[in-house]
């Protein structure tokens, strides 16, 4: 960050970090703060740059922060809440490289009247808090994890704090119903967790304390005209063929087919099995949804030479070597890479 004099007129500037580079496209920000005076541009350069910082957290995946400009507007008096507003307007503004909000188009009138009551503490971004709530759940890393995913799935559908009602969370579950066929209790396990988020949000006084749009929804599955029917012997046979004909471009999801057949383990068990668990004639299951889940299974004889080449092949210490994601986290080693 820098504030740098051209030909009499202060300007503000920000190196851009490496890693985002070719997302924003350049390699700094620069701005004029059309003033000769450096005291009133470092002033209107932090506004500049907080802005500037935000777009940089976006460009990463991380949604951004405006909790700067909120800060700000609530520390102020009233007749400094007018000034700031001004800013503010200014800085949503030329978002777009524009100098006045008329020469914006519909959409982004729209989107930077969004920014602005966010800025002003109007509005709250529902991911804002996400980080600060996490750091403080006391829970296993697996299940903070699939929290985060939870969360920020809500606040991916719900991006305004005030957007969230119990009307439409009952129709995101509609939805969700009609599109991938969720069950009322696979929702409720993952309303668990936003529970937990809408409560510090509420702590935080950025939620309504009369409200938690998460209880009392009321929900019902939707019934089933079909009652699924386990696969026919043949039917596997069928599907071990055209997996195993596969292979040279897909090994892993063939080799975790294998080992689901003849181990009857759930897939991210299987997912989560290290090199080193690998034992004597068994696969110890260390990473189960249960205490009870906790097993040693044996290796069905079928399968042990397989089990010996994926072993003597993994380069990331995991059976199934080459999953996406980070270790021992179902949802992103397996997920991400067949969406199952």
């Amino acid at each position: 960050m820098a504030l740098i004099n051209q030909n009499g007129t202060w300007h503000a500037e920000l190196t851009i970090p490496k890693d985002v580079r070719q997302v924003l496209g350049k390699r700094k920000f620069r701005k004029s703060m059309g003033t000769s005076n450096k005291n009133e541009a470092e002033r209107q350069s932090q506004f500049v740059i907080a802005r500037w910082k935000e777009h940089i957290a976006v460009a990463r995946g991380k949604g951004g922060d405006v909790s700067f400009y909120r800060e700000m507007y609530n520390n102020t008096s009233d007749e400094g809440k007018d000034v700031l507003e001004e800013m503010f307007a200014e800085v949503v503004v030329d978002d777009y490289g524009k100098a006045h909000a008329s020469q914006l188009s519909p959409s982004q009138l729209k989107n930077s009247q969004e920014a602005f009551q966010l800025m002003t503490g109007k509005e709250t971004r529902t991911d804002i808090y996400i980080d600060e709530w996490l750091s403080g759940w006391d829970v296993k890393l697996q299940t903070m994890n699939q929290g985060r995913r939870y969360v920020e799935a809500m606040a991916l559908k719900f991006p305004v704090v005030s957007m969230l009602t119990r009307k439409v969370v009952k129709a995101w579950y509609k939805e969700l119903q009609e599109e991938k066929g969720i069950t009322v209790k696979t929702f409720n396990g993952r309303l668990s967790p936003c529970k937990g988020y809408w409560s510090y949000l509420q702590d935080k006084g950025v939620a309504s304390e009369a409200l938690n749009p998460f209880d009392g929804l009321g929900l019902r599955d939707k019934k089933r005209d079909v009652v699924r029917q386990p696969f026919t012997v043949l039917e596997i046979q069928k599907l071990f063929a055209h997996l195993k004909a596969q292979s040279n471009q897909d090994p892993q999801l063939f080799q975790l087919f294998t080992l689901a057949i003849y181990t009857g383990a759930r897939i991210e068990e299987l997912c989560s099995i290290k090199t080193d668990e690998v034992g004597d004639g068994y696969l110890e299951i260390s990473n189960s949804k249960t205490f009870a889940g906790v097993r040693q299974v044996p290796i069905h004889p079928e399968i042990i030479d397989a089990v010996a080449a994926m072993k003597m092949a993994s380069e990331d210490g995991y059976l199934l070597s080459g999953l996406d994601g980070k270790a021992n986290q179902y949802g992103s080693r397996c997920s991400r890479k067949y969406n199952c």
